[in-house]
């Protein structure tokens, strides 16, 4: 029973952390509606968290179950201020619960003990489900085929920038059919950013728990994720491989990880503020490699003059996600600190951040493992992409595998 639900938990957390995993499975199974439904997959999520906080009773730091508490109040107050004629309070808090679901998983979870996970089976799943991940997106880059449907019912594709052509992203299929361009590697996930997280992810696993398979089996596995990530076409994953392997060499230890994320923390708020001279950024970035640098400012400067100012939408956020989709603006929120501020405003950037580098603090001194390290890049990452979906997924894992043995030395 034991294994089986921790094989179940680590599943449906990698389907939620690949964001169209269960969107991509209702189009291809379309007579499995209810089953396939995003509604599903956030009652399986919540049910595996009241299992857990049942399975803990007595044993429940206070802290973080207060946290979680609030957080969730924070997520009410947000509808609710924002909430606007003709728009469903339970609707809205629904979409909002639902993107930020597994934080609310990985808050739970903190305050709980985890010796209830079997954590070969919860490593197993994570490597196997990121190998057929991987080996699809290498057969979708090799055919310059996506192999699953993209689009949904309306014909609206549900993946972002998927084709790639000379520094230039789409996600329409004439591009490949008129001009030739090449598919990434996305899986079925989002994009190729996702995946290539994903990867990454794996890689570091695999690196940190060498005894989870047999040295031809890794051998395999390992070959499988670092030619996905070449074949996701993505600057940032090649730039995130890069300062990894830079840590591993240089600096593997507790305090410079810590630096690091404030760091890379605070260049995204100073992504924010170049976006203010984007007229005058714009006229010296005019290659098609920085094209999307420059559309990333643009749309930073774009929100953040939308929605104005007020003290109430500066402490709990605009709840964007709710209605982001109807500004019919081709511009998207790839800044994290930005993404979550219009979310859930200065607060919920708070309760994330402060969340995330907890997580990061759950090994102290030098020789960190590999797979916590990546937690340290979640800042770097943001700073033109908004992943804490993705990231939110790896804290909960490296509280399973980190935490009870943090304790046991405490």
């Amino acid at each position: 029973m034991r294994k089986l639900f921790t094989f179940l938990m680590t599943f449906f957390i990698l389907i939620k952390m690949s964001k169209k995993f269960w969107n991509i499975m209702y189009l291809i199974f379309p007579k499995f509606t209810f089953l396939f439904s995003e509604k599903t997959l956030v009652f399986i999520l919540f049910c595996i968290i009241i299992i857990m906080i049942s399975s803990s009773l007595g044993n429940i730091d206070e802290k973080w179950l207060v946290l979680s508490l609030m957080f969730i109040i924070c997520l009410i107050v947000t509808s609710l201020i924002n909430l606007r004629f003709n728009y469903s309070f339970i609707n809205n808090f629904s979409i909002l619960f639902d993107s930020y679901l597994l934080f609310f998983f990985l808050l739970v979870l903190l305050g709980l003990k985890t010796d209830f996970f079997d954590m070969k089976i919860c490593l197993k799943t994570i490597l196997l489900f990121s190998f057929f991940q991987g080996i699809l997106g290498i057969l979708q880059y090799i055919t310059k085929n996506t192999i699953i449907p993209i689009y949904d019912i309306d014909g609206n594709p549900i993946v972002s920038s998927i084709y790639y052509l000379n520094g230039v992203s789409s996600n329409k299929s004439f591009f490949v059919q008129q001009y030739g361009a090449k598919i990434r590697s996305f899986g079925m996930t989002d994009s190729a950013l996702t995946l290539g997280l994903l990867m990454l992810f794996a890689l570091a696993v695999i690196i940190s728990h060498k005894d989870i398979f047999g040295k031809r089996l890794r051998t395999i596995l390992v070959s499988v994720y670092i030619v996905t990530i070449v074949f996701t076409l993505t600057r940032v994953i090649y730039m995130a491989c890069i300062l990894l392997l830079a840590i591993l060499i240089f600096r593997n230890n507790s305090k410079f990880l810590k630096s690091f994320f404030y760091v890379f923390l605070c260049v995204q708020s100073l992504v924010l503020i170049l976006s203010n001279y984007i007229d005058a950024i714009s006229k010296y970035l005019t290659s098609s490699y920085t094209g999307s640098l420059v559309s990333r400012l643009e749309g930073y400067h774009y929100f953040i003059g939308y929605y104005g100012f007020s003290i109430g939408n500066f402490l709990m956020g605009m709840d964007n996600v709710s209605y982001g989709n109807f500004l019919h603006s081709f511009y998207t929120l790839d800044n994290e600190s930005l993404n979550i501020y219009m979310d859930i405003g200065f607060i919920g950037c708070l309760f994330v951040f402060f969340t995330m580098l907890s997580v990061l603090k759950l090994k102290r001194g030098n020789n960190i493992p590999v797979d916590l390290v990546i937690m340290a890049l979640f800042p770097f990452v943001g700073i033109i992409n908004s992943v804490y979906y993705f990231f939110s997924g790896v804290a909960i894992f490296m509280v399973i595998f980190y935490k009870n043995e943090r304790e046991k030395k405490l």
